[in-house]
This record gives C-alpha cells, sequence and structure tokens, in this order.
C-alpha cells in the first residue's frame, strides 16, 4: 500500500519531499534544482525520462539531479521506493555554492550526470536525510499522534547538511565540475569557531554568528568541520553542551536534571518551552554523544564514590593499625621484650 507522499518545509526555499513505499507514475515539472535519491532502494528499476534521454534509477544509481524550469517523468509506474527529493531555490543554492568558491555565473545540471551516483553525493544525502525530522509520518508509527514537520526549529543543522550536498553536487554532478578549492586558512578558522562556540555554549546556536566570528561563510565553515572533525559545527555546539552538563552532574548529583539543563543552556524546539521539553533535549543528546542517560552517569558516578570512600576507608584501618604496630613495639623494645611483626595489610 502507498503510504503518500509528504513534505518538510525547513526554509523559504529547501523544501523536502518525503515518500514512504510509494510506487506511482510520476511527471513533474520543477522551478527549483531537485536532487532525489532513493534512501531505501528496495526491488527493481525504473525508467524515467530527462531532457529527451531515458535514465535508470534502481538499486545501483540511487540519484537524480534536475535543472530548475524542466521536467521529468517515469515511464512507468515505480516499484516501491522509500526517497526523498531535495527541492533547493535558485537563490539558496547559488548562496550555498558561491559561499563554498563556486565562481562560475551558471550552475547547471550535467547531462551525462542526471542517472549516475557518486558516493560522496550519496553520503551526503543520507547525512541530510539523517538532520530531517522524525515526526512527519508519527501518525502511522504511532497510532492517534498527528504527523506534523518540526523541520523548523533544526534548520541551522539541515542547512549545514544541505552545504555538503550542494558541495558534492559542484563537484561531481555540475557543468564545469570541478574541485572547490579555498584560501589556506583552515586552521585559524576553525580555532577561531571553536573558541566562540565554547566562549557562547550557553546562546542559542546560529551558524551564521558562529561563521562572522570566525572570519568566513558559513558554509564553508560547516565544510571545513565535517573535513577535520567529521562532525558539523552544531555537532561540536552539542558536545561542548554535554561536556558542561558531565561537570554540573559532578558538582550537583542531586539537582534535578530540568535544573541542570537550564543552567547549562540546552536549547529547547519551542520559545516558550517548559523544563521537561528542555530535560528531553538534554537526554536525548547526552545519549546520542556518550551512548547512556544522565540517571545512568549520575549512578556511575555514585557507585564510583562509594567505592572510593570504601578504599578511602580501608587504607585509614591500616594506617590506624601500623600506627599502633609501631607504639606497641616501641613500648615493647624500651622492656627489651621480643615484638613479633605481622605481615602488612593492604586495602582492597
Amino acid at each position: 500500500m502507498d503510504r503518500d507522499v509528504r513534505f518538510h518545509q525547513v526554509v523559504q526555499d529547501l523544501r523536502v519531499i518525503e515518500g514512504r513505499r510509494c510506487a506511482r507514475r510520476w511527471v513533474l515539472f520543477h522551478e527549483t534544482y531537485t536532487i532525489g535519491f532513493m534512501g531505501r532502494a528496495r526491488a527493481g528499476i525504473a525508467d524515467w525520462r530527462y531532457r529527451h534521454r531515458s535514465f535508470v534509477v534502481g538499486s545501483e544509481h540511487l540519484v537524480m539531479a534536475m535543472q530548475p524550469g524542466e521536467l521529468h517523468a517515469t515511464l512507468e509506474q515505480t516499484p516501491y521506493w522509500d526517497f526523498i527529493a531535495l527541492q533547493i531555490g535558485d537563490t539558496l543554492m547559488r548562496s550555498v555554492a558561491a559561499d563554498l568558491g563556486w565562481r562560475s555565473p551558471a550552475l547547471n545540471v550535467k547531462l551525462a550526470s542526471a542517472g549516475l551516483t557518486h558516493p560522496d553525493l550519496v553520503r551526503a544525502l543520507r547525512a541530510f536525510g539523517a538532520t530531517l525530522c522524525r515526526t512527519l509520518y508519527a501518525d502511522l508509527e504511532r497510532p492517534g499522534s498527528t504527523g506534523l514537520c518540526t523541520c523548523a526549529p533544526q534548520a541551522g543543522a539541515i542547512l549545514e547538511a544541505l552545504g555538503e550536498v550542494v558541495r558534492a553536487f559542484v563537484e561531481h554532478y555540475a557543468e564545469g565540475a570541478r574541485e572547490l578549492v579555498q584560501p589556506r586558512r583552515g586552521a585559524a578558522v576553525l580555532r577561531k569557531a571553536q573558541e566562540y562556540l565554547r566562549a557562547h555554549y550557553r546562546d542559542a546556536y546560529d551558524l551564521e554568528s558562529v561563521a562572522a566570528a570566525s572570519g568566513c561563510g558559513k558554509y564553508y565553515l560547516a565544510h571545513l568541520f565535517k573535513q577535520e572533525f567529521g562532525i558539523s559545527p552544531w555537532q561540536y555546539h552539542s558536545r561542548v553542551l554535554v561536556s558542561k552538563t558531565c561537570d554540573a552532574l559532578v558538582r550537583f548529583p542531586e539537582r534535578p536534571l530540568a535544573e541542570v539543563a537550564l543552567e547549562v543552556g540546552w536549547p529547547s524546539k519551542v520559545a516558550d518551552s517548559t523544563a521537561s521539553e528542555r530535560s528531553k533535549v538534554l537526554i536525548r543528546n547526552f545519549r546520542r554523544v556518550l551512548g547512556t542517560t544522565p540517571d545512568r552517569f549520575r549512578a556511575s558516578l555514585r557507585r564510583s564514590l562509594e567505592r572510593a570512600s570504601l578504599h578511602d576507608l580501608a587504607q585509614e584501618r591500616v594506617a590506624d593499625r601500623a600506627r599502633v604496630g609501631r607504639i606497641v613495639g616501641k613500648r615493647a623494645r624500651k622492656r627489651g621484650e621480643h615484638v613479633f611483626r605481622r605481615p602488612a595489610i593492604e586495602a582492597d
């Protein structure tokens, strides 16, 4: 059964079509740059036409790239597929490409690339898909819930991932495609960005502010982080918050988690958030980074402190016994008596 097609509206110039178990014949006109990706290719392939030529999409060819103002169509109904299709407005596409180093006035899709799949673009599209909200199909996964797009609060992270998609597109799918070369100032840019994120970790995350403090474009900055650390600036910011949360949990082991979240500066999805919503954001990111929850971290911390206390108590007992032994031995020697020395007792 076709589970329908739904839409993520991230920002004005970026919409993402998501389909699950879709089997249709498509005839579409696009006013945007459109990059389709079969995220979970099921059995079978589909023939489609673009610019009067036929292409194949299936288990090996997972990507389709289309120019604004053009039409594409499948020749027959497709197999059941899961997919996403990025619809990127011309202004946003050119802005991101220019930020990454594209200097040509034209940004056109190579005809030969329309049905090919490059590993760099596949990796970028998988990472992009992972940043999208998981609430769009909530009504199908959890009966009684409502399927709504909640991407807007995470638009910064989604746009960072879009930068890598555009870079891979420009380097492998555009006419005159070439590797984008940036000035050799990456180390200084990264240092400034890290210093800013560590100093302003309690502020709401904003990629443009980080880029301005670093002296570069925001998409170039996101690419540098991905290239150097394997994570985005947004993920780096989350890791700083997790580190600060660990410090707070150590210093205040009995403080409610909601108060810890507020003190550290964890954001929430809405401006008028409740304490529980901030706590959920904290728990989700804490688990993602450290593989455990704050409560388990606290429990482990308590056990460590208990073991340390027992060890200290045992050491004190050993010291007391040694002290008593020295006093007894000293008195015995004064009386000229022989003292039998027992082996030293070590703490467990």
